[in-house]
């Protein structure tokens, strides 16, 4: 027997009565869990049938062909979009003193820390600004440690033309 879709509980338990009495085998889908990347599995854990759903694992050839795309893939990309990062970097330059790029450390796969690098689109002295300003600071972690870019008078006005159109984001 096969079943499509999520039946009700009751529809499932009348379904699986049935099913045992006739001695046939029960196979049930779950749409929203065809996720590409996730290979399910039925496991028993207190006599309770669940469903284990576990990341897909590539095999050392296919990561091999993965890391080589990254790469070509990669240098094309900087390559063609070369002249649009000298014109962003020209205007960062031009509209305020400070570095082009802001650096951020971040958590990444497996707790490691990452450099994470950005277009800068605040003054160069913005994060010292924000710990320096209690209100300011206070409003930032009242707001999920975000500021709303309409009253933050950090960003500078190449920096809202990045932000806006995400190229800020393109490093």
């Amino acid at each position: 027997v096969v079943l499509c879709g999520l039946p009700t509980p009751e529809v499932m338990n009348r379904v699986l009565r049935a099913a045992a009495i006739a001695e046939c085998t029960v196979l049930a889908s779950a749409p929203q869990l065809e996720l590409p990347a996730v290979r399910p599995s039925m496991i028993m854990q207190c006599g309770q049938p669940l469903l284990e759903l576990r990341p897909v694992a590539l095999r050392a050839k296919q990561l091999m062909l993965k890391r080589a795309l990254d790469i070509i893939g990669s240098a094309l990309f900087l390559i063609l979009l070369a002249p649009v990062f000298a014109v962003i970097s020209l205007l960062i330059v031009l509209d305020t003193p400070g570095p082009v790029l802001f650096v951020q450390c971040r958590l990444g796969r497996f707790g490691r820390t990452i450099r994470c690098l950005k277009f800068r689109s605040m003054s160069a002295d913005a994060e010292a600004r924000l710990y320096s300003d209690p209100v300011l600071y206070r409003e930032y972690v009242e707001n999920g440690y975000k500021l709303p870019a309409s009253s933050d008078d950090r960003i500078t006005r190449v920096g809202r033309f990045l932000r806006r159109t995400s190229l800020d984001e393109l490093p």
